[in-house]
């Protein structure tokens, strides 16, 4: 399901919707997402491709709201 949010939601609301940042977190490297769209996330949200991005504090809400 994660996988087509990130490449199908219209919205931020859709993200905020259907995402939880930590289990985001828990499942991102596993995500078969295209390169561009990994690399666009991995670089608004660097928790993501941090070895530790599973115990990351921050959560989604705070990652989306600038």
């Amino acid at each position: 399901m994660y996988e087509r949010v990130i490449r199908e939601a219209q919205t931020r609301e859709d993200l905020n919707a259907y995402l939880n940042a930590m289990s985001l977190r828990k499942v991102w490297h596993d995500l078969f997402l295209p390169v561009p769209v990994k690399t666009a996330w991995e670089a608004r949200f660097p928790a993501l491709r941090e070895p530790g991005a599973t115990t990351a504090a921050a959560s989604w809400t705070s990652c989306t709201a600038d």
